[in-house]
């Protein structure tokens, strides 16, 4: 990080103490048994879980349900917990970082990881170091960046069913990574600002918290949705 801005480094700052909170990182085939095995049987969801929804031919209209369900669900647990976040004493700080931007992007990142294994992505591999970098252009995506977007295309576009792997990322200089993490840090820093006044108001802080959490997670969740909607409806076109 020797290079990485201070914005970049106060993303990855972030990303690091989301991710070693418990149960952060998705376990792949533990969530897709589990969000199939009411639609599937037993040996589609096999299929499922080595190959990927895609080659198991799953209908993208149940993907596209099984995202939407995903991210219904944890709207309400992310806005719930940031209404309690934004009381103060409401959760312990860590570090100098805002436990509500802690909690936020603890859900964000969950969502990342399922939305990705809904359609079909392989499994990203948690043990490589490029997991931060895949988890980053993914929440650019959804911050609406315009150069995470790009790469999505580039990168992640022609991946469904594939494993993630360093190569894949190799389309991505690290520059152009440090670039989309800065941008985050960049609006985290903003909103940080507004959420710690906000909460300088018994009560009122924790609605105009859960307020904030409520108007930002839900698109930035669905904004990801369809890109990855829309990458798979052009590989089943292929």
């Amino acid at each position: 990080m020797a290079n990485y801005t201070p914005e970049a480094k106060f993303w990855f700052s972030i990303l690091d103490t989301v991710l070693k909170i418990p149960g952060a990182k998705i376990e792949r085939e533990e969530f897709l048994k589990k969000v199939y095995e009411k639609y599937c049987d037993q040996k589609t969801i096999d299929n499922i879980v080595k190959n990927g929804t895609f080659e198991a031919g799953i209908e993208i209209t149940l993907m596209d349900k099984m995202a939407c369900d995903s991210i219904e669900h944890h709207t309400k647990i992310a806005t719930t917990t940031s209404f309690i976040a934004g009381i103060p004493g409401g959760l312990v700080m860590a570090a100098t970082i805002p436990a509500d931007v802690i909690q936020f992007y603890y859900h964000i990142v969950i969502e990342v990881q399922k939305l990705v294994y809904i359609f079909g992505f392989q499994s990203i591999d948690d043990k490589e170091d490029y997991f931060k970098e895949v988890l980053t252009i993914l929440i650019g995506v959804m911050a609406g960046i315009d150069e995470a977007e790009k790469n999505f295309n580039e990168v992640f576009g022609s991946q469904i069913s594939k494993k993630l792997t360093k190569i894949t990322l190799e389309k991505v200089f690290d520059k152009t990574i440090a670039r989309i993490a800065a941008v985050i840090g960049v609006q985290l820093t903003k909103k940080s600002i507004g959420r710690t006044i906000a909460k300088t108001i018994p009560f009122i802080g924790g609605i105009l918290s859960g307020g904030v959490t409520l108007f930002s997670y839900f698109p930035m969740c669905n904004r990801l949705r369809r890109k990855l909607y829309d990458a798979m409806e052009k590989k089943i076109g292929e």
